[in-house]
Formats: structure tokens, sequence, C-alpha cells
């Protein structure tokens, strides 16, 4: 099957960008933000051992609304790929900060090699997702397609 999305609108990607992003640890919501550092997701990394994590969803691959269904389906199994490469991984969610799109629930997959986050990201239709490395904990968004529209 070919890809649809060959770019990224620019106004997408900031809203990726804007958007919030929460983790639901055990001691409590861990909230991210793109560009800047999370020292209680370091704590929470240092605790299971991850030098690395990305935040990703199955939602609505390519930003396009998909069922409530379909989306279920694809979160849970990402989920199962997670736990057949042997991760651990906490439940979250991204929204819009607007309430213009739902909230998509998502997970942090702990200790992940950015190859296997670029390959799960891939094979969910997801045009972005966040990295994180333990040393700065500074939240990053990577784009997986060039951005349409920049100047």
């Amino acid at each position: 099957m070919s890809n649809p999305i060959q770019d990224i609108p620019a106004d997408l990607a900031k809203a990726y960008s804007d958007a919030f992003y929460v983790i639901h640890g055990e001691d409590g919501d861990i909230h991210l933000r793109v560009g800047q550092p999370s020292l209680e997701l370091i704590s929470s990394m240092k605790r299971y051992g991850a030098k690395s994590a990305a935040f990703l969803t199955a939602f609505n691959p390519h930003s396009i609304l998909a069922t409530a269904e379909v989306n279920v389906h694809k979160h849970n199994a990402l989920v199962e790929d997670i736990k057949s490469l042997g991760l651990e991984f906490i439940a979250g969610e991204g929204g819009d900060p607007l309430n213009i799109w739902p909230s998509e629930p998502s997970v942090l997959v702990l200790g992940i090699s950015h190859q296997s986050a670029e390959l799960l990201a891939g094979r969910y239709g997801q045009n972005a997702y966040l990295w994180i490395e333990c040393d700065d904990g500074l939240v990053s968004l990577n784009l997986r397609y060039p951005v349409r529209g920049l100047n």
C-alpha cells in the first residue's frame, strides 16, 4: 500500500508542536511540551533504566479522523507490537489545547531505539511522534515527512 502523505502542511506540523501530551505515571500525570525538558520524565525513565523513550499513538493515521472501532483496533495492535519487542510502556494521551481535535490515547515506550520508534510510527501511519533521551529529557517532535509551506 502506498503512503498517501508526501509532506506535512505547516499548520499541521504546528498543531503537533502545540499539542499537549500527558503520561499517566504511577506517581501522577507527567505533562510534556515539545521543545521543553521534563525532569519528571527523566526520573521516571531512570526508574525503568531507560535511556530513551518515544511517545506514540496509532489513532487517526496520517491525521485523518478514523472511526472509534478502527482507532481502538490499531491502538491494541500497537500495544501488542510493543509487548512483542519486550519493552515497557506507560499509557498516555495527546490532545489539542483548543479541543478542536479529540484527544488520542498514546503510549510512552521506554527503552525503544530510534529505529524501532520510526518503524512503529510508520506501521501505524503516523506523521510524527515524540522522542526523548534520558540525558537531557528534552521532548523533541520527530516529523516523519518534510513540512510543506515553510518560508
